[in-house]
């Protein structure tokens, strides 16, 4: 560090055990953004003996009004804090009006404490005890992480006996056959924005699990209507997140939201989980982590081991990985139509349309990874709005911030985005620019 330090006429100072503070000039720090922050890759080298590589996160700020030193400090807390969030080993550069990401090349390792969940789950009690009713929702193009996480919350908030409906919409496919499955077994819990029987106002909590970025929100009017806003998520965090929010609960290095929430329940002592309650979750872990194949720790594995002794129904989850003929048919239009790109990112796409249209591009996504040599896979499909892409990495490249690109998220190994007025070739144009400097970017390396 104090060879980085020196090298960019930097003012060093060691505030903590593992925390330094750097002053330096806006022309420095911008020479290290061109260079995008080199010295991320040179701590990585380091090793000692077989444990984790040495990795660092960096929250800088410029671009503020000279002797303005507190909204630097502030700016530049914030940039850092984000950088944690979204699974440090990166930098983050704020300025009043922007945010920008360098780095981030490596898998987040699960790193949560059990004293960071235990807080958690006593903030989230203090929330549900306070209010009058609950509305948990989540993305538009609800998914099983969606569906799990809803569940296990409302799980947990008619504990306190409060009043809870879980907000959907309706994409189709298997997580539509769950939904109507729950709503057999328990009617009126599940709703979508016509059938919602809770008013929203100063005493509700809106709960937004498996999400953060407003944009992506099912309903983005529940931000100025709850009086509460609470948001438990797997994502990394993007620059875009609500002004006000009273609990927020990131964790980058979870498998999905589902472990994240079935985690928590270990801290409410009265808590247990349903057999109903624990098939949702199960399911949730098990899309997320493609079978236990992506960002799956030993965490990962006790969690669903208890979800399995909660009684999760293990056959109605294999009826659901079920895949109609014509949503295999489709991905086998897709993997007709791959591309090699730089011989190792495979990128496919069908523009006919199709009810399971997504569902089937993230199983091509999944199968393209099997070609030797592929390191990420994209899968486009067309929408109603426009086009979409599944994106996949081997462990090398990290398409979340390639998906971010393009107007997505997701994490480092599985990520996606929706791309609104767009066809599928500008899309597909557009990815390949990216991909461009993402190789030219790694020749530099």
């Amino acid at each position: 560090m104090q060879e980085w330090a020196e090298a960019n006429h930097a003012y060093l100072y060691k505030d903590g055990r593992e925390r330094y503070i750097a002053l330096l000039s806006t022309e420095d720090l911008e020479n290290q953004e061109n260079q995008d922050f080199t010295v991320l890759n040179k701590l990585r080298e380091i090793r000692v003996g077989d444990h984790i590589p040495v990795t660092m996160s960096i929250g800088a700020a410029k671009g503020v009004k000279a002797g303005d030193s507190v909204l630097l400090g502030q700016l530049a807390q914030q940039a850092l804090e984000l950088s944690l969030e979204r699974g440090g080993d990166q930098a983050v550069v704020k300025s009043a009006e922007h945010t920008w990401f360098y780095g981030g090349d490596t898998e987040v390792v699960g790193k949560r404490s059990k004293v960071r969940v235990r807080v958690t789950a006593a903030e989230l009690a203090r929330l549900i005890q306070q209010v009058k009713n609950v509305v948990i929702t989540g993305h538009s193009g609800m998914d099983f992480d969606v569906l799990g996480a809803a569940m296990g919350c409302a799980e947990i908030v008619r504990h306190y006996d409060k009043q809870v409906q879980i907000l959907v919409d309706h994409p189709g496919g298997r997580v539509d056959k769950l939904a109507d499955y729950i709503n057999e077994r328990v009617p009126g819990l599940i709703c979508t924005k016509d059938s919602l029987e809770i008013e929203i106002a100063s005493q509700t909590l809106v709960l937004f699990v498996d999400v953060h970025r407003p944009q992506m929100f099912l309903q983005h009017s529940l931000l100025k209507r709850a009086g509460y806003i609470a948001i438990i998520d797997h994502h990394r965090r993007g620059e875009e997140f609500p002004e006000r929010c009273n609990l927020s609960y990131i964790m980058p290095g979870a498998s999905s939201t589902s472990e994240l929430v079935a985690e928590l329940v270990n801290y409410f002592p009265d808590v247990r989980f349903s057999p109903l309650t624990a098939t949702a979750l199960l399911t949730g872990v098990i899309v997320d982590t493609k079978r236990f194949t992506f960002s799956t720790s030993a965490r990962t594995f006790r969690i669903a081991a208890q979800l399995i002794e909660a009684g999760a129904d293990q056959r109605m989850i294999r009826e659901l990985f079920t895949d109609s003929l014509e949503v295999m048919l489709y991905r086998a239009h897709i993997l007709e139509n791959v591309e090699l790109v730089f011989q190792r990112f495979a990128v496919a796409a069908h523009d006919e349309p199709m009810d399971g249209a997504r569902i089937a591009a993230s199983r091509a996504a999944d199968t393209l990874l099997e070609i030797d040599g592929v390191d990420a896979s994209f899968a486009f499909y067309p929408t109603d709005e426009g086009a979409g892409v599944s994106a996949r990495s081997a462990g090398d490249i990290n398409v979340q911030r390639i998906m971010e690109k393009m107007g997505g998220g997701g994490h480092f190994s599985v990520a996606a985005a929706q791309l609104q007025g767009v066809t599928i070739t500008n899309a597909r144009s557009r990815l390949l620019e990216i991909l461009e400097d993402v190789q030219e970017e790694g020749e530099q390396k």
